[in-house]
């Protein structure tokens, strides 16, 4: 592997959310949730016309109200903003709805068997990368499971109409999915912007809570993405009165392989020239290496994890965006273990040489994120219960400071050798 791009992890004990759950449960009854009408009057008026066609449609009510709110804006739920081994340079979205449909705002939400979530949105203003996911978040049984139900929504998939409007919709049953459908349009929204994630009909048995969350990279005009940050596009919870149990085929994953795919195994050769030639560099920056000390080599190799597999195998999953790979350092297909790495003293430096997937037209963009044990003690992860803590150490192919086929990057935490290596 050559490449070392984000985990967005999940970690949360039970008992965590056990008490923000309680806290959220009083502070509701105190403070009754009243979402704002979203800022943009498009979604607005969207939303208007959807309420006034379900309310003339057999068969659903809307019993609750949501809307997309920023993780970090959430009451409660920003406090463990960093209990996700998130991105430090993407900004996190997630649908949110009154927790037993009173309590303060949760992005976690029970879905009945034939019932369905809402979103009404506007398409992201213009970034280089957005996605959908939803995951099935926790049960009570398993506890933290947080893996994806089907492929990501994203810049690339989304459908939307000519002025960017869309529905997402969240069920299991088909019945309840035609009726949705068809308030949809008769409110004025094409069907081919309508976008849908389907519920494998087994997770209802366990009580799942599930979650949709909104990742945005890099909007080409901040302001705008501030804006969109705040837009409070509504979500509405249907709950259904018909019989009809028929459930929705799954959609699991697609393939990934494409013929038009970038093929880097051309790249091995020049790859492996490019990091002898950075070692050699930076060890003539210290002096080092002359004297024929051997330097550890370490490759980074994928971490293969995908949110219906690990549902099935009952491990926790991460928070699996399917629409990305994931790489890491001292990650082995026959091991559940995963050595962390460690700087040894402050004389230590570790050297990171990648290739630029982005450069390559392999990726829309690649990132590196620093991740800590939830354990500061830890000396390994489990692939299959990853305990891990978001920092702010982060940087993506945007910042790297050429546009060749590999970049170079030294971690340390010594400032004396960050001057060194500048000076060379």
């Amino acid at each position: 592997g050559m490449a070392l791009c984000t985990l967005l992890c999940s970690h949360l004990t039970t008992a965590a959310l056990a008490v923000l759950i309680g806290a959220s449960v009083w502070a509701g009854l105190l403070f009754p949730p009243l979402p704002p009408r979203s800022t943009d009057p498009d979604v607005a008026a969207l939303k208007d016309a959807f309420a006034a066609q379900i309310a003339a449609t057999a068969g659903l009510t809307i019993s609750g109200v949501g809307e997309l709110k920023r993780d970090r804006d959430t009451a409660g739920w920003s406090l463990l903003a960093d209990h996700f081994g998130s991105n430090p340079n993407t900004p996190y979205m997630f649908t949110v709805l009154p927790f037993l449909g009173f309590a303060l705002p949760s992005p976690i939400m029970h879905v009945r068997q034939r019932d369905a979530v809402v979103l009404l949105a506007r398409r992201p203003p213009s970034a280089e990368y957005f996605s959908f996911t939803t995951f099935a978040a926790w049960t009570p049984r398993r506890g933290v499971v947080f893996g994806s139900l089907a492929d990501s929504v994203n810049h690339l998939s989304l459908n939307a109409s000519a002025s960017g409007l869309f529905a997402h919709i969240v069920t299991s049953n088909r019945r309840t999915y035609s009726l949705v459908e068809r308030a949809l349009v008769a409110s004025g929204l094409p069907a081919a912007a309508i976008n849908l994630v389907v519920i494998p009909a087994h997770l209802h048995a366990e009580w799942t809570q599930f979650e949709t969350v909104l990742r945005l990279f890099r909007f080409a005009n901040q302001t705008e993405g501030s804006l969109y940050l705040r837009s409070h596009h509504p979500l509405l919870y249907l709950s259904a009165s018909h019989a009809d149990e028929a459930a929705l085929p799954p959609r699991g994953y697609s393939e990934r392989r494409r013929p038009g795919s970038a093929d880097e195994r051309g790249l091995a050769s020049a790859f492996e020239a490019h990091g002898l030639a950075a070692l050699a560099a930076v060890g003539a920056a210290f002096g080092r290496l002359q004297r024929g000390e051997a330097a550890e080599a370490t490759a980074f190799a994928p971490l293969m994890i995908r949110g219906l597999d690990c549902l099935a195998n009952r491990t926790e999953c991460l928070g699996d965006c399917p629409d990305a790979a994931y790489f890491g350092p001292h990650i082995s297909a026959d091991s559940d273990a995963i050595p962390l790495l460690r700087l040894s003293s402050d004389a230590a430096l570790h050297l990171v040489t990648m290739v630029n997937h982005r450069a390559a037209n392999a990726s829309v963009y690649a990132s590196i994120a620093v991740l800590r044990p939830a354990d500061r003690a830890a000396k390994t992860l489990s692939k299959g219960r990853m305990a891990v803590r978001a920092t702010p150490l982060g940087f993506t192919s945007f910042d790297w400071p050429a546009a060749g086929a590999f970049v170079t990057w030294a971690f340390t935490r010594n400032p004396q050798h960050c001057a060194r290596l500048e000076a060379a």
